[in-house]
C-alpha cells in the first residue's frame, strides 16, 4: 500500500510541476484548478490496478471516482478555457503577493500533496479484499444519483441563472440584512466562479458602498480595489468609469481630496458615455469637501431632477445622490424636501438587475433616515411603519451597525408612546 501511495505522490508531483510550467508559459495559473480536479481520475485506477483487494469493489470505487473527477475537471477546464487569457482573481491576487514563479511552484506541489490525501479512500478500497455488500451498493446508487444531479445542474446552468450570479444575489441579500461579512464572502465566490473583470468590479462596488454606509473597514475596501484594478486593461469603458466613480466615492467617505481628484482624472480618461454625469457627481462631493455645500446640493439636485431610470452599470448612483442630498437638505431645515428624496427605490420605473439589487440594499437605510423626518412632520404612524420596516429588513447587523439597530429600536419605542 505504501508503494502505491508513493507512486501516486510521485505522479502527482510530476504532473503538477508540468502544469506549473505550462501555466508559467501561458501566463495563466487558473489551469491549476483543472489539474487538481482531474487528480482522482488519474490516481484511482492506478490504485485499483496495483491493489490486491476485491476486484469488483476496487473497480467500482475507481469508476465512481473517475466519473466524478472527469465531470468536475472538464467543467472547470471549459470554464477556464473560455476566460483565457483572463486569469482567476485569486491568482491575480497571489501574483501581487508572490513576486516571481518560485512560490507558485511550491504552491502547486502543495496542491499535488492535497490531491494525494484526497485520493486515499480509493487507495484503501483497492486493498480491501471484502466483496461489496448492500451498504456499498447503496452508496454506489447515491453516488450515481449525485453525479446525474450535478450533470443536470451543469446543463441547466447553461440556460438558467449562472452560478456566479446566484452568488451575487446571495451577497446582495446578506448585505441588505446587515451581514456584510457574509455578503463579501459571497461576492468572492461569485468572482471565483466568473473570473472576469465584471465580477471583480461587483465585489469592489459592494465593499465601497459598505464603506460609505459605515459597515466595511478601509482595509477590506482596499483589498477588493486591488483585485478589481488588476483587470482594467480588459474592462469596457463604462465599467472603468464605474470603477473610477467608486474610487471617488471611497475618497469622499475618507474625506481625501487628493484621491478624489485622481479618481476624476481617471474617470475622464475612460471615454464612457456617462462620463459627464459621473464627473458632475464627484464634482458635487468635491464642492462639499471644499466647504461649498449650497453649490454641492444644487448640483446633486440638478442631476436627480426628473430622473426616471438607473443605468445597470451605475446602479448606486441615484441612491447615493438622493441619500446625500436628503441629509444636506435636512441639515438646512428643508425636512419635507429631504423626506421626498428618500422614496426613489419605490418609484423608479426602469428595472435593471443591478438596480434592483442596489435599491433593495439601500432601502433599509432610506427607510431609517426617512422615519425621523416624517416624525418631525407630524406623521408618527408613517414614521413607526418605516422604523418597523427597517428593523424587519436589517435583522442581522454586523458589529459596526448594531448600535444603528439599537438606536432604531429606541426611536421606534419613542414614537409608539402616546
Amino acid at each position: 500500500m505504501i508503494t502505491a501511495l508513493l507512486t501516486g505522490l510521485g505522479i502527482a508531483l510530476i504532473a503538477f510541476a508540468v502544469t506549473w510550467a505550462i501555466c508559467l508559459r501561458i501566463r495563466n495559473y487558473s489551469f491549476l484548478d483543472v489539474a487538481w480536479s482531474y487528480g482522482v481520475m488519474v490516481l484511482a485506477p492506478i490504485y485499483a490496478a496495483m491493489g490486491p483487494g476485491d476486484a469488483k469493489r476496487k473497480w467500482i470505487f475507481a469508476a465512481v471516482g473517475m466519473a466524478w473527477s472527469f465531470r468536475l475537471g472538464t467543467y472547470i477546464f471549459l470554464r477556464v478555457l473560455r476566460h483565457h487569457p483572463q486569469e482567476d482573481v485569486r491568482y491575480e491576487g497571489l501574483r501581487k503577493r508572490w513576486p516571481g514563479a518560485g512560490m507558485f511552484l511550491v504552491f502547486f506541489e502543495l496542491q499535488a500533496l492535497i490531491v494525494v490525501i484526497f485520493s486515499v479512500p480509493f487507495l484503501l478500497a483497492a486493498w480491501n479484499q471484502t466483496p461489496p455488500g448492500l451498504l456499498e451498493y447503496a452508496g454506489l446508487g447515491i453516488s450515481l444519483l449525485a453525479l446525474a444531479g450535478e450533470s443536470l445542474a451543469d446543463r441547466q446552468m447553461k440556460h438558467g441563472v449562472p452560478r456566479w450570479f446566484q452568488w451575487q444575489i446571495i451577497g446582495y441579500s446578506w448585505a441588505s440584512r446587515g451581514r456584510w461579512d457574509s455578503a463579501l464572502v459571497a461576492m468572492e465566490r461569485a468572482a471565483r466562479d466568473n473570473s472576469t473583470s465584471q465580477s471583480g468590479l461587483a465585489a469592489y462596488r459592494l465593499a465601497a458602498i459598505g464603506r460609505w454606509l459605515g459597515a466595511v473597514e478601509p482595509s477590506v475596501v482596499a483589498e477588493r480595489r486591488l483585485r478589481a484594478g488588476g483587470a482594467t486593461d480588459v474592462m469596457r469603458p463604462d465599467h472603468r468609469a464605474e470603477l473610477a466613480w467608486l474610487d471617488g466615492l471611497v475618497a469622499v467617505t475618507e474625506r481625501d481630496t487628493t484621491a478624489l481628484a485622481v479618481a476624476r482624472v481617471a474617470l475622464r480618461q475612460t471615454g464612457a458615455p456617462e462620463v459627464a454625469l459621473l464627473d458632475s457627481s464627484l464634482a458635487a462631493f468635491a464642492l462639499d469637501l471644499r466647504g461649498d455645500r449650497p453649490r454641492a446640493l444644487a448640483l446633486l439636485l440638478a442631476l436627480e431632477q426628473d430622473r426616471y431610470r438607473i443605468d445597470n452599470v451605475h446602479p448606486y448612483l441615484a441612491g447615493v445622490h438622493r441619500m446625500t442630498a436628503s441629509r444636506w437638505l435636512a441639515v438646512s431645515g428643508d425636512t419635507l424636501g429631504a423626506a421626498r428624496l428618500l422614496t426613489w427605490h419605490e418609484s423608479m420605473g426602469y428595472r435593471s438587475p443591478q438596480e434592483l439589487h442596489a435599491n433593495a440594499l439601500l432601502a433599509p437605510f432610506a427607510n431609517l433616515e426617512r422615519a425621523p423626518l416624517l416624525q418631525a412632520l407630524g406623521q408618527r404612524q408613517a414614521a413607526r411603519d418605516l422604523y418597523e420596516r427597517f428593523l424587519a429588513m436589517y435583522d442581522s447587523p454586523i458589529g459596526a451597525h448594531q448600535g444603528l439597530v439599537a438606536e432604531a429600536r429606541a426611536d421606534l419605542a419613542r414614537t409608539t408612546r402616546p
